[in-house]
């Protein structure tokens, strides 16, 4: 799949997962991180980034928002909220974590903003996990969302690097990439599905330095000639394989010079395996 990210316009789209019950995300005053990576449109009003839970009692949800220019995870009138300015700028990423009967921590791009230690924390499962909206259809997210990632422990204790390529590991209830799908990338299978209007758009957030074997990916290659009618060149790959830590491929072809360094190409190879786009 080609790397994209989720939009919401602000309206009435969200991506629905199901019950959170079937899925598995923390419940009661269980040990949670969630986060992802956001390019809000605006700051305006109180903007839901996920959120499951039995609406309206108090400490029966779980909610990471935006409200204003303020970062807020609410457990329903046991809020925790930070000041992160305006988030307009570029793709951030978010974080709350919660260790059963400890602290709940907000991060922002991997640094400890506050922390807390609620009480009486008791989510309910056996209700919808959204992300972009409410359950009860309010409060909708206008912007991007790439790289969800719910886990059943509190992985974040202090500021770290934020991670870039979100991978699964055994306290992942669910990852989603939304490259190209709303799909989990977990053995989990607990797909989402965009609604009234969700789409996906090219972009997002990775690290364009890393290949994954089941993704496809561009790689910009310019070529100055060594002579009029003929060029040639090595594109060099450096990859995390032991056995062939470096890969380098001959590119060489034939054209007609046309201005400077501008060459019209006639016939070009590659080595077997390759190709060129």
């Amino acid at each position: 799949p080609h790397r994209t990210s989720v939009f919401l316009d602000g309206g009435n789209d969200y991506i629905y997962f199901g019950n959170s019950g079937n899925i598995g995300l923390p419940a009661g005053n269980e040990s949670f991180t969630v986060e992802a990576w956001i390019w809000p449109d605006d700051m305006n009003g109180s903007q839901v980034i996920t959120h499951w839970g039995r609406e309206n009692y108090d400490n029966q949800n779980n909610e990471l928002k935006l409200t204003g220019s303020d970062l807020r995870h609410s457990f329903r009138n046991d809020d925790l909220a930070v000041g992160v300015g305006d988030l307009t700028d570029g793709w951030h990423h978010v974080a709350v974590t919660y260790a059963t009967g400890g602290q709940r921590m907000l991060f922002l791009d991997g640094v400890l903003l506050g922390s807390d230690t609620p009480s009486g924390v008791s989510v309910s499962n056996g209700y919808d996990f959204n992300a972009g909206r409410r359950t009860n259809g309010a409060d909708y997210f206008d912007g991007h969302i790439d790289e969800l990632r719910i886990s059943n422990s509190a992985i974040y204790t202090g500021d770290f690097l934020s991670p870039v390529n979100m991978v699964g590991d055994s306290n992942t209830v669910g990852l989603w990439h939304f490259d190209s799908n709303y799909n989990d990338a977990t053995d989990n299978n607990h797909n989402g599905s965009g609604q009234s209007g969700a789409g996906l758009v090219p972009g997002g957030v990775y690290d364009r330095d890393v290949l994954f074997t089941d993704r496809e990916s561009e790689m910009g290659v310019s070529f100055s000639p060594d002579a009029v009618d003929n060029y040639s060149g090595m594109l060099t790959v450096e990859t995390n394989d032991p056995d062939e830590p470096v890969i380098s491929v001959e590119l060489y072809g034939s054209g007609i010079q046309y201005g400077e360094n501008v060459l019209i190409l006639d016939d070009v190879s590659v080595e077997e395996g390759g190709h060129v786009r």
